[in-house]
């Protein structure tokens, strides 16, 4: 295993599997020309004084919004209401994103000051925009094919094939790939393509006991979507009915894993290192970008990590497991600890976790960073760190007393991964630091990001 220079490390070229992340702006960016500063308040944990800024410029496109439509109308100029046009709908997209965080915002801040003691689910239920569907049959070319039915647009989703099954007699769960939206007569939409519909089958003795059981992971899913992250695969649409309940999400390439795996087949190792840096900067930004809404996601891995087919970009998925957290004051902007439970994949999973004691807390998003770094380590190696984060894995002892480059040793000598890979003093000290069995000692998601490893990519 030889080591980079870390100059060399820091300048090295973007990833050729994800567009270069763009710089985050701050929560206050500089003052527009007229009105209140434009906010990005969705780049920091919500406060009271960020609250009411928000609340400011939300009130001033608001405004803005009224003056545009009505100039819009009484243009008469054809370059000058297309102008107009294009203002008018950037402000409402402006206006949109004010609006969800503001809710978000509101929430915590109000769970905060004890004014509410209400879950996220609940208080956001009304929100996830639910559709009616049926399952029907047609003849297309010369077969019958299975479809979901919109009852509201009269528009179809034709499955294609079953690529996920959980055999469940009472709650089977299936991903399918489907062509979609099309007009039931078969005319095709603006919007047509592939997407893939994830289908839960529902329990009735289960929704007697838990009525928001089936809808939970789509709450949360159908909330960070409003924002349109570039690293979130987004929730296109929703269908409830009594028995299944059907999520419509864009198509995305195969996982972070199975890209990987393809990979060591052939050279007994992962992605080099450059490669690795693109991703690894875009994938944080994901987790960072649900912390800051007050979001856990807790199954961090490869397989919840896609490639966009048609950005480039990394997208994070799967939000079955995604918990709420609550502020520690109004005014922190910090999380509190939440109940500690045994959650996501053995293989990704922080010691906190594995070890978990019933009634303890735990910091979630400490446990989401230390499965990140699993996730980098397999990115770079084609292996797992450990098999489990405890006594039962002699490599988990391994990396207490000798750090991470010594676990990678370990493996190249095991014949496991190829004597050529090449690793950074850089980046084995970035999972030195994840990888601490104390998640107290762990680094932030902001030092995570100002890391040199990381910072600009």
């Amino acid at each position: 295993m030889n080591a980079m220079d870390p100059s060399t490390s820091e300048n090295m070229t973007q990833a050729p599997t994800g567009a270069a992340l763009e710089q985050q702006p701050s929560a206050t960016t500089a003052q527009s020309p007229e009105g209140p500063p434009r906010l990005h308040p969705w780049n920091s944990p919500p406060t009271t004084e960020l609250r009411q800024k928000s609340a400011q410029r939300e009130a001033f496109v608001r405004t803005q919004m009224t003056e545009l439509l009505s100039k819009f109308h009484k243009e008469k100029d054809p370059n000058a209401k297309k102008f107009a046009r294009i203002r008018l709908e950037e402000a409402r997209r402006e206006f949109a994103k004010l609006s969800a965080w503001g809710a978000i915002a509101d929430f915590h801040l109000g769970c905060a000051a004890g004014q509410h003691s209400s879950s996220m689910f609940t208080a956001f239920a009304s929100a996830l925009p639910s559709r009616s569907a049926e399952i029907i049959n047609q003849f297309r070319n010369g077969a019958e094919r299975e479809m979901l039915f919109d009852t509201e647009s009269q528009e179809v989703f034709m499955f294609e094939r079953v690529i996920a099954h959980v055999e469940n007699e009472e709650e089977p769960r299936t991903i399918s790939i489907a062509t979609g939206p099309a007009q039931a007569s078969g005319a095709s939409c603006s919007e047509s393509g592939i997407k893939v519909i994830k289908v839960l089958g529902k329990s009735a003795d289960h929704l007697e006991v838990d009525p928001l059981r089936y809808a939970r992971e789509f709450i949360i899913h159908g909330l960070v979507s409003k924002f349109g992250h570039r690293n979130i695969l987004p929730l296109d649409r929703f269908y409830d009915t009594p028995a299944f309940s059907f999520a419509v999400m864009p198509y995305a390439d195969s996982s972070l894993l199975d890209a990987t795996r393809d990979r060591f087949r052939f050279s007994r190792k992962g992605f080099e290192e450059h490669a690795v840096q693109g991703m690894a900067a875009q994938m944080l930004a994901s987790i960072e970008f649900l912390s800051n809404l007050g979001i856990a996601h807790r199954d961090i891995s490869l397989e919840n990590f896609c490639l966009s087919t048609q950005t480039g970009d990394i997208l994070l998925l799967d939000f079955g497991l995604a918990a709420p957290l609550r502020l520690t004051s109004p005014e922190s902007g910090e999380w509190a600890h939440i109940s500690s439970s045994f959650t996501g994949k053995l293989n990704y999973m922080a010691p906190e976790v594995f070890h978990h004691v019933q009634g303890a807390t735990l910091d979630p998003v400490a446990s989401d960073i230390w499965s990140f770094g699993v996730c980098l380590f397999v990115l770079l190696t084609g292996n797992f760190p450990f098999d489990q984060p405890g006594p039962g894995c002699p490599r988990f002892h391994l990396r207490s007393r000798k750090g991470t480059a010594a676990v990678m040793r370990h493996l190249i000598a095991k014949g496991r991964v190829s004597d050529d890979l090449r690793v950074s003093p850089l980046f084995l000290d970035l999972l030195d630091r994840i990888f601490q069995t104390d998640p107290a000692l762990r680094p932030g998601l902001a030092e995570l990001r100002a890391h040199p490893f990381l910072r600009n990519r």
